[in-house]
């Protein structure tokens, strides 16, 4: 059995959360979400990298 790629997948979802609800019934919801992607191909060598930020407010 061989590998010819390795992933590695981090994700912190939600990384801060805010849930605010005022007298006159009214909310407030904002999220951060961070990611991170990474991955390596044993075939030729070669890393790949991507991160995100996701900003959610409803």
């Amino acid at each position: 059995m061989s590998y010819s790629n390795l992933n590695v997948v981090e994700q912190f979802n939600p990384l801060v959360m805010i849930d605010i609800q005022f007298n006159n019934a009214l909310r407030l919801n904002f999220d951060f979400v961070k990611d991170r992607a990474v991955s390596l191909s044993l075939a030729n060598n070669f890393i790949t990298e991507s991160w995100g930020n996701e900003y959610v407010l409803v």
